[in-house]
């Protein structure tokens, strides 16, 4: 992805109730182009202690 793919969407991004991800995801599948998803092994998200 380079800046040129995103330009025509930076203005939504700001107004979007969803997460860049599937507004990204969405405009993509929208224009045709096809998105890899490759696991990030090793990644974890951190559980925030004040909530427990």
């Amino acid at each position: 992805m380079y800046k040129k793919d995103i330009t025509p969407i930076l203005g939504k991004m700001k107004e979007s109730r969803f997460g860049v991800e599937t507004l990204l995801y969405s405009y993509f599948i929208s224009i045709g182009k096809t998105i890899e998803f490759i696991k990030l092994r090793g990644l974890y998200q951190k559980k925030d202690l004040y909530l427990s």
